[in-house]
């Protein structure tokens, strides 16, 4: 890294970020149906045509063919590239506040981050939280945890309070509601992203998801008058800026 400019960094962290946006995309569609990620080819959704090399350029294809399948016409969500540029955006913050000092843990946080941004597309199209990406994201955090200055040990045990207070939580919601919630899968999110979030960002963390959490409880639950409100949003967004 040291043979290349700081600016040509910068650019192939934003470049890296936009086609791993592209791979959230891909992720948090097929994830939640039960489809394969790693292999099989791309398609259209509507048509189900294979889609070729060009028309996967992440942002570029979706401009170039005016949000729309180059087969059958049928409009292209603007969730695409959306999700591609907010990927972007945050391998690029990472690049700009760790590189080229930190290598090791510019590549760990932008993983984290592609979790992160998957989760969260998932559960605000689909309600839920996928126990396999929860526990990447536990693994992620504790390799990060290495970089951060919050010693392990503090870490594990915000953790686990934070699995404590969630059990007691859940417990009194189900016991006044009777009705099964997805609570816990938000419980185990928040106990995992503890241990890399350091302990002078805090109050960064809980002020942004807070914020995230009072526009989601908006959002879901007066608006679209929703029982069920996703949090994991909130706790993603917290550590982007905790973490940054």
């Amino acid at each position: 890294m040291d043979a290349l400019p700081i600016d040509a960094i910068h650019s192939l962290s934003l470049v890296l970020g936009l086609v791993c946006g592209s791979l959230v995309t891909v992720l948090s569609y097929r994830m939640p149906r039960g489809e394969g990620f790693v292999r099989g080819h791309s398609r259209c959704p509507i048509c189900e045509t294979d889609l070729a090399a060009l028309d996967l350029i992440p942002i570029l294809s979706w401009i170039t063919f005016l949000g729309r399948c180059r087969y059958c016409k049928a409009p292209i969500s603007l969730r695409y590239p959306f999700i591609e540029i907010t990927c972007g955006i945050l391998f690029l913050l990472v690049s700009l506040s760790y590189m080229p000092d930190q290598p090791a843990r510019t590549l760990l946080q932008c993983s984290l981050f592609v979790v992160l941004l998957s989760l969260t597309v998932i559960e605000l199209e689909g309600y839920s939280l996928p126990n396999s990406l929860i526990l990447i994201t536990l693994g992620l955090a504790l390799c990060l945890n290495y970089f951060i200055c919050t010693p392990l040990f503090a870490a594990a045990i915000l953790s686990a309070g934070t699995l404590g207070l969630g059990i007691v939580f859940c417990i009194i919601r189900r016991f006044f509601l009777q009705k099964s919630f997805d609570e816990w899968s938000v419980v185990k999110l928040a106990a995992a992203i503890f241990f890399c979030v350091p302990l002078d960002s805090m109050a960064m963390f809980l002020g942004v998801f807070g914020l995230v959490a009072i526009i989601l409880a908006v959002q879901f639950g007066w608006r679209l008058c929703r029982q069920v409100i996703p949090i994991g949003p909130a706790l993603s967004a917290g550590a982007f800026a905790a973490l940054l």
